[in-house]
């Protein structure tokens, strides 16, 4: 039987917080660490590793632009697979929204689309959002 094709999806979050701000909590272990994983470790070659319930995971940092978006891979994942946060500002309203690329299997995408929503969550508690 062959294995499902899993698939990309995007989901768009308003955040009331600068640019710069969020920044600084979706590119730095420190920034990760306080809403994304219980640890993030900076590892050389651009390189994070994530940890949940002692669990860990190594990402590669595939694309970084200052106060716009981060893009990870991670090491044991699919080659055309990634994770990117995307932070956008609407120039007529001032609105902030984080857009998240990720992927799932089909059956799974409702799931990961409220774990995202549940850290986004956190995100906006600690920032004050």
């Amino acid at each position: 039987m062959a294995e499902a094709k899993r698939e990309s999806y995007k989901i768009e979050i308003s955040i009331h917080a600068s640019p710069s701000l969020l920044y600084s909590y979706i590119s730095t272990p420190e920034g990760l660490s306080e809403w994304f994983a219980e640890m993030v470790n900076p590892l050389i070659n651009q390189r994070f590793e994530f940890t949940w319930d002692g669990s860990k995971q190594i990402a590669n940092v595939l694309k970084l632009v200052p106060n716009k978006m981060v893009k990870f891979q991670w090491v044991k994942g699919p080659p055309d697979e990634f994770f990117e946060i995307e932070i956008i500002k609407d120039e007529m309203t001032n609105d902030v929204a984080l857009v998240i690329t990720d992927f799932s299997d089909s059956n799974e995408k409702e799931e990961n689309i409220m774990v995202w929503e549940s850290q986004v969550h956190v995100l906006r508690e600690k920032i004050g959002a």
